[in-house]
């Protein structure tokens, strides 16, 4: 003790503490650490993971794109779908035009065809009508097969055609010098001017009985 009444453990009470100064160089780092200066802040973003270039948009030559396989097979049948869905589009307009064709076509046919009592010189007779008359003035008439129609018998057909020749008509008709053809034109020309053609049954119970078309020649007969 001096002579003031005060020792050295008076002194140690008037240093100065070090952990005030510690405390503050600590909250400097974590300031700084929470706010980096410019210069860590370029450092960081020029720090990037590996993948595409971010300038160029291009992947490096060492590495591949992994690819969505669930995606490329959707893609896949998207595309699949659209081409079944055109080709179902192009048969359905393809079907549509065929039975608009043939629907067409069977109008024409039934409008070219004449009826009962309609002038078959220029047109054929429809089904179930045959064509009769003198040449000329030929007309459809209702057809009546009866019994003659039986298994084995064709009208018409390989020999199935009979021509007349004649110098004139007798009651209105030829019956002279038949020859049998196997077409209405071939017994035509064999009738000429004065003859007549008979459409005739072959086989069955009426075998050479008129069966279908006839057509009488008497533009070069004998009065």
């Amino acid at each position: 003790m001096d002579d003031n009444g005060t020792g050295s453990a008076g002194q140690d009470h008037n240093l100065p503490t070090l952990s005030s100064s510690n405390s503050g160089d600590s909250d400097s780092t974590q300031k700084n650490d929470s706010n980096p200066s410019p210069f860590e802040q370029l450092a960081t973003e020029n720090i990037h993971t590996p993948g595409n270039n971010p300038d160029t948009g291009e992947f490096p030559s060492n590495e591949l794109p992994i690819l969505n396989t669930d995606d490329t097979r959707n893609r896949f049948k998207k595309v699949a779908l659209g081409i079944f869905g055109v080709l179902l589009l192009v048969g359905g307009v393809a079907a549509g035009v065929l039975l608009v064709q043939r629907e067409q076509d069977i109008r024409q046919k039934a409008a070219s065809c004449s009826v009962e009592g309609d002038s078959c010189e220029q047109t054929i007779c429809c089904d179930g009508y045959v064509c009769r008359g003198t040449a000329g003035n030929r007309v459809c008439q209702q057809k009546q097969d009866g019994t003659c129609n039986s298994e084995g018998a064709q009208c018409g057909g390989v020999q199935g055609y009979v021509g007349f020749k004649c110098s004139r008509l007798s009651n209105g008709q030829c019956n002279d010098n038949p020859q049998m053809f196997n077409s209405f034109g071939e017994a035509a020309a064999y009738a000429g001017i004065c003859g007549q053609v008979d459409e005739v049954w072959v086989g069955g119970p009426c075998n050479k009985n008129l069966c279908g078309d006839f057509a009488i020649f008497d533009s070069g007969c004998e009065k």
